[in-house]
């Protein structure tokens, strides 16, 4: 049986049990005849007081209690207990004179009387009710949220020894690629300002970020222009590049890697060899916003391959590090292949 069935057979259970009481109460107190015609008004008053009870609980009082739901709580009870009376006060001066003749129903005031007070009970249940039921469905929403955060915990201690395993490997090679160079410089000046700006590229993808996972704008775009330079010296200063940056990089951060791996992935799969269609990577920066847009012809092994060029990873970083606060959009034009990203700093 789900929630909501259960609760039906509950309200229905509860209010059985309440009309029992109430028809007590009303033949014993008030001291009306029992008949077919006075059993009819409370059974409509039943029937209406059950209405109230999940008018008010499901749908006058807000979903939950909050520090501000006294401004939104008054007027609808207002609004509600206004209904009642108005339901009530016809009840008793257009229905009931139809059931019975005033010379026999003579206790119709007290009745008013009995009946606008339960209908209080009701509201006031309703109340209770609303109350109950916002605290615990609070603390369970509390208990799931510590839950969520003792397991985002666990996870981020996992993720922080798994990045410290992986970073044993790397530093490694950092440190041999500064042996190579020291050994370099007096046999190639291309060899060594090669290693120089390789090991200069590690350090940066290891270490480099701040508490926030952030670096300075500036150091990403310096990184790409080392990545641009260390591919010209691989191809002897044959490759077609066109770097633009356009505004003040300084005071701006941004996760590391995001704008070179998409360096990256235009060398990789761009043909960079024509003169007349160069890679085009432009960075620009207005206030906190930033643009960055890559333009290159694809070379012949990028061409039989189908979509995004291996982007699912960065969109990946990207939702997680600027949820809403990004787009990224790609065209695949036959021989060439564009991407734009605009990104909120």
């Amino acid at each position: 049986m789900n929630n909501k069935l259960r609760l039906i057979w509950i309200y229905l259970l509860v209010w059985l049990l309440y009309m029992f009481c109430e028809v007590a109460v009303y033949y014993g107190l008030i001291e009306v005849p029992f008949s077919f015609k006075t059993i009819v008004p409370i059974i409509l008053h039943g029937v209406c007081k059950l209405c109230v009870f999940i008018l008010v609980t499901q749908y006058v009082l807000p979903r939950q209690a909050q520090p501000s739901s006294a401004g939104i709580l008054v007027p609808r009870l207002g609004l509600s207990i206004g209904m009642v009376v108005v339901w009530t006060l016809t009840v008793h001066f257009v229905f009931i004179p139809q059931w019975f003749d005033p010379s026999q129903y003579s206790h119709w005031r007290k009745d008013l009387w009995f009946q606008a007070s339960t209908y209080t009970v009701i509201i006031s249940w309703a109340l209770a009710f609303w109350y109950a039921q916002s605290f615990f469905e609070q603390a369970q929403q509390q208990q799931i949220e510590k839950l969520e955060k003792e397991r985002l915990n666990d996870a981020i201690k996992q993720a922080e020894l798994t990045n410290l395993k992986k970073q044993i490997s790397p530093h490694f090679f950092y440190n041999t690629l500064n042996f190579f160079y020291a050994q370099s410089v007096q046999y190639s000046e291309n060899l060594s300002r090669g290693i120089l700006l390789l090991s200069e590229i590690m350090r940066y993808a290891i270490k480099d970020d701040d508490e926030e996972g952030k670096v300075h704008l500036n150091k990403e775009v310096a990184q790409i222009q080392n990545y641009v330079e260390l591919n010209q010296l691989r191809f002897d200063n044959q490759l077609h590049v066109q770097l633009e940056i356009k505004g003040n990089l300084e005071y701006r951060r941004i996760v590391p890697l995001i704008l070179l791996t998409f360096v990256e992935n235009a060398f990789k799969f761009g043909d960079l060899s024509n003169p007349t269609h160069p890679l085009l990577i432009e960075i620009s920066v207005k206030e906190n916003h930033l643009t960055f847009k890559t333009y290159n012809k694809k070379c012949s092994e990028a061409k039989k391959q189908s979509g995004g060029i291996g982007l699912s990873n960065t969109r990946r970083r990207l939702l997680l590090a600027y949820p809403n606060r990004h787009k990224l959009t790609t065209s695949d034009e036959g021989d060439f292949f564009s991407l734009t990203l605009h990104l909120v700093l």
